[in-house]
């Protein structure tokens, strides 16, 4: 009896450490999946952190991250109202990288020439913002937060818009001559080609600038932006965004011009088009040119010398000026150090 109790408290303890061994193994298999269901989540999470922050262009002594450049897409996405899908948003992508390339050299450019945005600057931008999406500034504000997009980004994006404009102003304007020559130059030929054309187009212009070796794809996306805006998009919000153009911060609006004064290359287009229409994109050397008919109004011949030579030097002078702003971003392109990583 002795025997067989401690034969039964000996199978109950092999039973009983059977018991823990089992249950050890499975909350050490628990741990074990639990361990490696963790890693991989921090596996993953470092990886999707590392391609964030995955380089994509190096600017003179500045990187651009993965990360930096999906930021810009998803704000240019939310301020223009543009939508893509999946297989052609590397279109959106491309000219995304190019603006933040040149704001990193507007960067350098305003510490060259001692160029500072004010409190007030930014308050003025950022209500102008607002306005341009039919908000108050606070309505706004609320609008980018629930789009996910930080005010930081927002000013930052601002902050480089304004730096452009005052090298606008500062550097590239004061270089814009005209002189009697060019002037009578322009009559003459107003007069030979143009002659009888009393039509006058208020027109708005989106300019686009790439180095020869970027056309191909400065083309690609001029041309998906004409798509867009031919079926809907706003092209002010798209000049105000895209374009290069000193009038861009007003939605790309350049002003009143007689037909008989543009250029065989403009002008064969522009009269062709309704108010409200929009020319295909224009290719020169290094530019692209998407131009909207905003208004159209008849003039007589008797509307006078001092209007007729008003429109010759405003177009003179934007034609210039749409040509020195090629040459000056170009220029500083070239010499900048910038490596495309991707």
């Amino acid at each position: 009896m002795l025997l067989t109790s401690k034969y039964q408290d000996s199978n109950m303890t092999i039973s009983m450490l059977r018991f823990f061994v089992t249950i050890v193994n499975k909350q050490y298999c628990r741990r074990l999946v639990m361990s490696l269901v963790i890693a991989a989540s921090m596996f993953s999470y470092c990886a999707n952190a590392f391609a964030k922050q995955e380089i994509v262009a190096v600017v003179n002594s500045h990187v651009i991250t993965e990360f930096d450049l999906q930021k810009r897409v998803n704000l240019l996405l939310k301020t223009t109202g543009l939508t893509y899908e999946d297989k052609t948003i590397n279109i959106l992508k491309l000219q995304a990288l190019q603006m933040l390339v040149d704001e990193r050299l507007f960067e350098g450019e305003a510490k060259r020439f001692n160029i500072k945005i004010d409190p007030a600057d930014m308050s003025a931008a950022k209500g102008k913002v607002a306005s341009n999406h039919h908000m108050t500034l606070s309505q706004f504000q609320e609008f980018i937060k629930k789009a996910g997009i930080s005010e930081q980004e927002v000013e930052t994006q601002l902050y480089y818009q304004l730096v452009w404009h005052k090298i606008l102003k500062s550097q590239i304007e004061p270089t814009v001559a005209i002189s009697k020559k060019e002037l009578e130059q322009l009559k003459s030929m107003t007069e030979q080609y143009g002659a009888g054309n009393n039509v006058e187009v208020k027109l708005a212009e989106i300019l686009l600038v790439a180095d020869k070796s970027k056309m191909k794809d400065l083309e690609s996306f001029a041309d998906d932006l004409y798509n867009r805006i031919h079926a809907g998009a706003d092209f002010s919000k798209i000049a105000k965004e895209f374009s290069k153009g000193n009038t861009a911060d007003t939605g790309g609006e350049i002003g009143w011009f007689n037909l008989g004064q543009l250029s065989y290359e403009f002008g064969q287009v522009l009269e062709k088009l309704e108010v409200g229409e929009v020319s295909t994109p224009i290719v020169q050397n290094e530019s692209i040119h998407i131009m909207k008919v905003l208004e159209t109004k008849k003039v007589s011949e008797s509307s006078g010398d001092d209007r007729q030579q008003e429109q010759f030097v405003e177009m003179l002078r934007q034609q210039k000026m749409d040509a020195k702003i090629k040459s000056y971003l170009i220029k500083l392109r070239k010499d900048a150090y910038i490596n495309f990583l991707k």
